[in-house]
């Protein structure tokens, strides 16, 4: 066995051994490729058990997956750091074995059979740049040691059924420690930049939005898509969308012939996201529009799972039903309120569309599961904000973040006296987490965002609306009032009021509702809800521009600069020439007119924070953004 495994992997390997040697199969999701037999050994198998692999070979197909970074798995972080420091040099060396013309082909070609994979850039310059980097092979070394360690924890049925949740505990320790860095990294770093003549420093974190600034502006954001939906009378759902058994390494409840096929979590990802994309496509063909925003969660075994909060078309029902099913078929569970023997159960997209259903036996799962939500009962943003509150709660990393995870206080509910009249019910108010609840609770935050890291999964995406959050940011961001009347309408609406200078505390949310319904509101709602750049229909949209810049390693990169308006125009073609849509710039707006760099604070730095932090006040901060009509969210 390599001497160069963790503690966890090794012990399970070895027990693993041990079972293998008595003549038995290790009970763990890996299962080993036997030799084909011949055509005489085939005959005797109804008298013989069939071949088996050596122990050594067995051990060499589990381990296969991460020979490339074998010698890696067992280094700390610092260990892994200077290993990058070392790669450079070592690589240099072997490139001189190495074929090639040039010295960036042959120093390429030594790192890439190194490790057995194309190392990423446009040219070989930019290649070889990225090979002699220390930084590249840092983030290199991260990734793909922490992937691999995660896989052979899935591998040897540590993660899932009988193990941990989610992931490793090592993956759990290596996320706080890399949230701790960051933390650190933003309070020894300013930015700076000269303005007027004179360079100005100003403190990183005091810039950089956190948690709470976050979940702000998704709240306003989701709380205005919910009364569109509700202006547009759509019908609004909670849609979850699992993957077959054979996706899962180590579920709970594994049928008798479950065999996992060694996909690992991202793998498992892309695939829901081809499939959400290619119901979405078909959907379009059909005329058929979704809007709503997918959160991504891990089962236990670590497989994704994705939540859905889905705004369609009521009188479109049947068909997304049916398209859902086409690419998930595992049937669908359709919930129409709290009373579970109202659930019903369709079976195949035929079924869906000639609206045939069965009723839901009992503790009966489907690959597609319905929540239809009554909107004269509880609004859809309250659903799909808790699954956004796992996402950025870890973030927080304190103890007192689980508090909103805690069952709510349920509402006194009415009853009837003898005498016919009603009063209500004494409250009973739900018992709050305890320390060790809450500890418990953000445990799990925790490990369930150490396997997004891990695995590069997003948590959530905005789907079925323009792409204007970075537009709203940009608006915010300016301080003088654009002169063109269509931009100016979107900076009073992204900056809720017309006074110029810097936002602060308190002082203009923005109105996300306004704002998008100024964009054109939901693509799921039958019809354009409003459309203030476009109101005659002459082609115009906001965007933001970005400047061309270049990379460490001399690729052509983008940095935002501004906002322009831009129109479609027609151009005459030739026969036999695609159509290329062409839009003209109409006019431009820089938010971006200075250039900050990031650098080490310095003493004198530190011990102004120190004397500002006497007297902290959150003048300064940006405030945030308004849910909806008239509301105002707090900072």
């Amino acid at each position: 066995m390599p001497q160069s495994l963790p503690s966890d992997i090794a012990s399970a390997i070895e027990a693993a051994r041990l079972v293998y040697e008595r003549g038995h199969i290790p009970d763990i999701p890996f299962i080993a490729q036997q030799p084909d037999p011949g055509p005489e050994q085939a005959a005797l198998f109804e008298a013989l058990p069939p071949p088996r692999v050596s122990w050594d070979e067995w051990l060499e197909q589990l381990l296969a997956p991460a020979e490339t970074v074998l010698e890696f798995l067992n280094l700390n972080h610092r260990e892994l750091c200077d290993a990058a420091q070392r790669l450079t040099s070592e690589l240099y060396a072997a490139s001189r074995g190495e074929p090639g013309e040039t010295f960036h082909e042959r120093v390429v070609a030594a790192a890439e059979r190194r490790f057995g994979e194309p190392v990423p850039g446009e040219t070989p310059e930019a290649q070889a740049r990225r090979v002699l980097d220390a930084k590249y092979w840092k983030r290199f070394l991260k990734r793909r040691v922490r992937q691999a360690r995660e896989r052979l924890h899935l591998q040897l049925g540590l993660v899932g059924k009988g193990g941990r949740q989610y992931c490793s505990e090592g993956a759990r320790e290596h996320r706080q420690m890399q949230l701790k860095q960051q933390a650190e990294w933003l309070k020894n770093t300013v930015l700076r930049g000269t303005v007027g003549g004179r360079v100005v420093e100003m403190p990183l974190e005091k810039v950089a939005k956190g948690p709470k600034q976050k979940l702000a502006k998704l709240y306003a954001f989701i709380a205005a898509m919910n009364e569109l939906a509700v202006e547009a009378e759509l019908t609004v759902a909670m849609l979850t969308t699992t993957l077959e058994g054979e996706w899962h390494a180590n579920p709970a409840h594994p049928s008798a012939e479950h065999r996992w096929n060694g996909r690992t979590p991202d793998k498992a990802n892309r695939e829901l996201g081809r499939r959400f994309q290619a119901v979405r496509r078909d959907l379009a063909k059909r005329h058929v529009y979704l809007s709503g925003l997918w959160c991504g969660e891990p089962h236990a075994d670590g497989c994704p799972h994705r939540h859905h909060w889905l705004m369609y078309d009521p009188d479109h029902e049947r068909v997304v039903q049916a398209v859902f099913l086409k690419h998930f078929p595992g049937k669908l569970k359709l919930r129409r309120g709290e009373d579970k023997r109202l659930d019903r159960i369709i079976e195949t997209s035929e079924d869906a569309r000639n609206g045939l259903s069965r009723k839901c036996r009992r503790n009966e799962g489907a690959q597609v599961d319905v929540s239809i939500i009554d909107q004269t009962k509880s609004s859809g943003a309250s659903y799909v904000l808790k699954y956004v509150l796992k996402a950025v709660l870890p973030e927080l990393n304190i103890e007192s973040v689980v508090t909103p995870l805690a069952r709510a206080k349920p509402e006194a509910a009415e009853v009837t006296t003898p005498a016919g009249g009603k009063r209500k019910r004494a409250e009973r108010t739900a018992p709050k987490p305890t320390a060790g609840e809450a500890r418990k609770q953000l445990r799990t935050l925790q490990s369930i965002d150490a396997h997004r890291s891990v695995w590069h999964m997003r948590s959530f995406q905005f789907f079925g609306v323009k792409n204007c959050l970075t537009l709203w940011d940009e608006l915010r961001r300016l301080k003088d009032e654009p002169p063109e009347p269509e931009l100016r309408r979107l900076w009073l609406l992204a900056r809720g009021g017309d006074t110029e200078g810097r936002l602060h505390t308190g002082e203009q949310r923005g109105d996300a509702y306004g704002f998008l319904k100024a964009m054109g509101g939901l693509a799921a709602a039958p019809t354009v809800q409003e459309d203030l750049l476009d109101d005659e229909g002459r082609g115009l949209r906001a965007r933001v521009y970005s400047e061309p810049t270049q990379t460490r390693y001399g690729e052509a990169g983008a940095r935002i600069k501004g906002i322009e308006l831009v129109q479609r125009v027609k151009v005459k073609r030739k026969r036999g020439e695609p159509r290329t849509p062409t839009e003209a710039v109409i006019a431009s707006v820089v938010t971006r007119k200075v250039q900050w760099e990031l650098a080490p604070k310095g003493p004198e730095d530190e011990n102004k924070s120190e004397a500002s932090d006497e007297g902290k006040t959150t003048k300064g901060k940006a405030g945030a953004a308004v849910p909806g009509k008239g509301r105002t969210a707090k900072p």
